[in-house]
Protein backbone atom coordinates (compact mmCIF):
# COMPACT_ATOMS: atom_id res chain seq x y z
CA UNK A 1 0.00 0.00 0.00
CA UNK A 2 2.75 2.50 0.56
CA UNK A 3 3.97 2.18 -3.02
CA UNK A 4 0.15 3.06 -4.17
CA UNK A 5 0.12 5.64 -2.16
CA UNK A 6 3.45 7.53 -3.35
CA UNK A 7 1.94 6.42 -7.33
CA UNK A 8 -0.86 8.38 -6.38
CA UNK A 9 1.01 11.22 -5.12
CA UNK A 10 3.02 11.15 -8.16
CA UNK A 11 0.19 11.03 -10.54
CA UNK A 12 -1.59 14.31 -8.75
CA UNK A 13 1.69 16.30 -9.06
CA UNK A 14 1.64 15.62 -12.51
CA UNK A 15 -2.08 15.51 -12.63
CA UNK A 16 -1.51 19.54 -11.16
CA UNK A 17 0.95 20.20 -14.14
CA UNK A 18 -1.10 18.71 -16.86
CA UNK A 19 -3.82 20.78 -15.86
CA UNK A 20 -1.89 23.86 -16.64
CA UNK A 21 -0.13 22.79 -19.55
CA UNK A 22 -3.60 21.43 -21.07
CA UNK A 23 -5.22 24.87 -20.51
CA UNK A 24 -2.47 26.47 -22.17
CA UNK A 25 -2.49 24.43 -25.13
CA UNK A 26 -6.08 24.31 -25.49
CA UNK A 27 -6.24 27.94 -25.54
CA UNK A 28 -3.53 27.77 -28.35
CA UNK A 29 -5.62 25.30 -30.26
CA UNK A 30 -9.09 27.41 -29.84
CA UNK A 31 -7.15 30.68 -30.66
CA UNK A 32 -5.57 28.55 -34.21
CA UNK A 33 -9.54 27.42 -34.85
CA UNK A 34 -10.76 31.23 -34.11
CA UNK A 35 -8.16 32.29 -36.81
CA UNK A 36 -8.98 29.83 -39.70
CA UNK A 37 -12.75 30.44 -39.08
CA UNK A 38 -12.18 33.52 -39.85
CA UNK A 39 -9.97 33.66 -43.11
CA UNK A 40 -11.88 33.35 -46.31
CA UNK A 41 -9.91 30.15 -48.14
CA UNK A 42 -12.39 26.81 -47.60
CA UNK A 43 -9.52 24.56 -49.50
CA UNK A 44 -8.77 21.07 -48.41
CA UNK A 45 -5.80 22.49 -46.31
CA UNK A 46 -7.57 24.45 -43.98
CA UNK A 47 -10.20 22.01 -43.51
CA UNK A 48 -7.49 19.23 -42.22
CA UNK A 49 -5.98 22.31 -40.20
CA UNK A 50 -9.53 23.17 -38.74
CA UNK A 51 -10.34 19.24 -38.09
CA UNK A 52 -6.76 18.75 -36.41
CA UNK A 53 -7.15 21.89 -34.47
CA UNK A 54 -11.15 21.09 -32.96
CA UNK A 55 -9.43 17.37 -32.23
CA UNK A 56 -6.59 19.05 -30.26
CA UNK A 57 -9.17 21.41 -28.55
CA UNK A 58 -11.63 19.00 -27.60
CA UNK A 59 -8.77 16.73 -25.88
CA UNK A 60 -6.94 19.50 -24.30
CA UNK A 61 -10.15 20.17 -23.05
CA UNK A 62 -11.40 16.68 -21.55
CA UNK A 63 -7.81 15.97 -20.03
CA UNK A 64 -8.48 19.38 -17.99
CA UNK A 65 -11.90 18.29 -16.98
CA UNK A 66 -10.95 14.96 -16.05
CA UNK A 67 -7.96 16.11 -14.12
CA UNK A 68 -9.83 18.69 -12.58
CA UNK A 69 -12.37 16.31 -11.36
CA UNK A 70 -9.63 14.07 -10.19
CA UNK A 71 -7.21 16.26 -8.41
CA UNK A 72 -9.58 16.50 -5.20
CA UNK A 73 -10.25 13.11 -4.77
CA UNK A 74 -6.68 11.86 -4.84
CA UNK A 75 -5.99 14.07 -2.00
CA UNK A 76 -8.23 12.33 0.30
CA UNK A 77 -6.98 9.70 2.77
CA UNK A 78 -7.10 6.87 1.18
CA UNK A 79 -6.85 3.29 3.48
CA UNK A 80 -7.69 0.17 0.69
CA UNK A 81 -5.58 -0.20 -2.43
CA UNK A 82 -9.01 -0.34 -4.43
CA UNK A 83 -10.01 3.16 -4.87
CA UNK A 84 -5.86 4.34 -5.41
CA UNK A 85 -6.33 1.48 -8.11
CA UNK A 86 -9.46 3.11 -9.42
CA UNK A 87 -7.80 6.53 -9.36
CA UNK A 88 -4.96 5.78 -11.11
CA UNK A 89 -7.12 3.64 -13.68
CA UNK A 90 -8.88 7.11 -14.70
CA UNK A 91 -5.78 8.97 -14.30
CA UNK A 92 -4.78 7.09 -17.67
CA UNK A 93 -7.76 8.86 -19.29
CA UNK A 94 -6.11 12.33 -18.85
CA UNK A 95 -2.51 10.78 -20.21
CA UNK A 96 -4.26 9.21 -23.46
CA UNK A 97 -6.23 12.46 -23.71
CA UNK A 98 -3.39 14.51 -23.94
CA UNK A 99 -1.40 12.31 -26.18
CA UNK A 100 -4.08 12.65 -28.63
CA UNK A 101 -4.29 16.09 -28.28
CA UNK A 102 -0.71 16.47 -29.09
CA UNK A 103 -0.65 14.23 -32.15
CA UNK A 104 -3.42 16.15 -33.25
CA UNK A 105 -1.65 19.88 -32.50
CA UNK A 106 1.57 18.06 -33.77
CA UNK A 107 -0.74 17.40 -37.02
CA UNK A 108 -1.97 20.73 -37.39
CA UNK A 109 1.64 22.50 -36.97
CA UNK A 110 3.05 20.62 -39.82
CA UNK A 111 0.27 21.39 -42.15
CA UNK A 112 0.45 25.15 -41.14
CA UNK A 113 3.91 25.66 -43.24
CA UNK A 114 1.85 24.50 -46.18
CA UNK A 115 -0.80 27.57 -45.69
CA UNK A 116 2.47 29.89 -46.82
CA UNK A 117 4.16 27.90 -49.74
CA UNK A 118 5.40 24.32 -50.64
CA UNK A 119 8.97 24.73 -49.40
CA UNK A 120 8.30 26.50 -45.60
CA UNK A 121 5.62 23.66 -45.53
CA UNK A 122 8.22 21.00 -45.93
CA UNK A 123 10.56 22.74 -43.72
CA UNK A 124 7.94 23.11 -40.99
CA UNK A 125 6.61 19.56 -41.64
CA UNK A 126 10.49 18.29 -41.01
CA UNK A 127 10.76 20.18 -37.84
CA UNK A 128 7.35 18.83 -36.40
CA UNK A 129 8.51 14.76 -37.58
CA UNK A 130 11.85 15.76 -35.64
CA UNK A 131 10.07 17.15 -32.66
CA UNK A 132 7.60 14.85 -32.80
CA UNK A 133 10.16 11.77 -33.03
CA UNK A 134 12.14 13.29 -29.57
CA UNK A 135 8.83 13.43 -27.87
CA UNK A 136 8.70 9.83 -28.93
CA UNK A 137 11.86 8.98 -27.76
CA UNK A 138 11.56 10.85 -24.45
CA UNK A 139 8.48 9.00 -23.44
CA UNK A 140 9.97 5.67 -24.52
CA UNK A 141 13.19 6.25 -22.35
CA UNK A 142 11.52 7.44 -19.28
CA UNK A 143 9.07 4.30 -19.86
CA UNK A 144 11.62 2.05 -19.94
CA UNK A 145 13.19 3.50 -16.68
CA UNK A 146 10.16 3.80 -14.48
CA UNK A 147 8.11 0.33 -15.11
CA UNK A 148 4.99 0.18 -13.52
CA UNK A 149 3.22 -3.18 -13.01
CA UNK A 150 -0.86 -3.23 -12.58
CA UNK A 151 -2.90 -5.08 -9.66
Amino acid sequence: MPQLLEMLAHKRELLTQILLVASILGAFSVSGLVALMVGEARAKLHRFLFLSLCIAALAFIFAMTIAAILLPVMSMTLKTPGPVWTLLYLSQFVDLSMLIGYMALFAAVGGMGFTYSRRIGYIVLAATIFTFCVFIGIGWYVMRAFPVSGP
